[in-house]
């Protein structure tokens, strides 16, 4: 008997976000302000309701603190903020395609000289995945993840291709019956999708130097 980790999730990553919050919150809201003291918290949301707790648990994205997403009164300790800023809130977009046919080895990597540049192709079409279901998925990061997120999805699909059939220049390439990717940094509770820290191998070594 064999058993597998793999969670198949139809929709998006956000659809288990929104389950767990209709299951365990009231509603999926925006908070705006949260006041607090040795007497409680208030938490001053978005659609003008007021939460008002003994204590709360704090687990905004890293790009919703440093962005000042949400004003503390009082507000945030020194030391608090610059932890903050000491990390990097980054964007790691994956376009997914699904097409007719699987027409791609294993794993595909392209272009080898704009770093970022949809250089790694990854096929879901695969047994220990989703077989026979001809789904392609390529990752962007950093800026040019960051450009992709903000423009049509017309657009990103082109240039997706484009470098398919620059790698395959011997296969005809048709469009994809179907092509979707987030927009992580654009969500006002993210910003972003990957966190990246400052190098520890850095800080033990000013430690000892010092």
């Amino acid at each position: 008997m064999t058993t597998s980790s793999l969670i198949l999730v139809a929709s998006t990553f956000n659809t288990i976000i929104r389950g767990e919050a209709d299951t365990f919150l009231r509603k999926m809201i925006l908070t705006t302000e949260i006041s607090y003291s040795d007497e409680g918290v208030e938490i001053h949301n978005k659609d003008g309701s007021c939460i008002q707790a003994s204590y709360i648990i704090c687990t905004f994205s890293l790009g919703v603190l440093q962005n000042n997403a949400v004003k503390f009164t009082l507000a945030l300790s020194e030391w608090k903020q610059t932890t903050i800023h000491k990390f990097t809130i980054g964007t790691y977009t994956k376009s997914f395609m699904q097409f007719d046919e699987t027409f791609w080895p294993k794993d595909i990597y392209t272009d080898p000289l704009q770093r970022g540049w949809y250089s790694v192709f990854q096929s879901l079409s695969m047994p220990e995945f989703l077989p026979e279901s001809n789904i392609l998925f390529v990752t962007a990061t950093s800026e040019l993840a960051w450009r992709a997120e903000r423009q049509p999805n017309a657009q990103t699909r082109s240039e997706v291709l484009a470098v398919l059939r620059k790698t395959f220049p011997n296969v005809t390439i048709p469009e994809p019956t179907g092509f979707l990717y987030p927009w992580w940094s654009t969500e006002p509770g993210l910003t972003g999708a990957i966190r990246t820290g400052p190098c520890r191998r850095r800080w033990i070594c000013t430690r000892i130097c010092a």
